[in-house]
């Protein structure tokens, strides 16, 4: 599931479908539901990463509430070097929006961050 709508997230309108049709929502709930399985993770980072991509999804996902799912699958698999860098791709795409910037700093991303370097 989260691998496939990785790599139908490629274009602007699919994007957008996407997050429109709840696939942001279904990507959430495999995250939650998967918590240990790194390798879910990792697909439902990059899903996520294409979604938080296109400018129209940035406040939407953060709405659906990516943030703290994001901030505990850092904090549970530190070393998975493939999540690591999706996470931070997600956060770097949703960073790009100034209220984002904020979610991300009050659910504890700067901590999160400076514990990957």
């Amino acid at each position: 599931g989260c691998a496939v709508l990785r790599n139908l997230a490629v274009d602007g309108e699919t994007v957008r479908r996407i997050v429109v049709d709840g696939g942001a929502a279904a990507v959430l709930v495999a995250m939650r539901a998967h918590v240990p399985e790194a390798a879910v993770q990792v697909e439902a980072l990059g899903a996520l990463r294409n979604l938080a991509s296109e400018a129209s999804n940035r406040v939407k996902l953060v709405a659906l509430g990516v943030i703290p799912p994001i901030m505990g699958v850092l904090r549970k698999h530190p070393d998975v070097c493939d999540l690591v860098e999706q996470a931070c791709g997600v956060l770097r795409n949703l960073a790009v929006d100034a209220g984002n910037k904020s979610a991300i700093v009050e659910a504890g991303g700067i901590a999160v961050m400076i514990r990957r370097l």
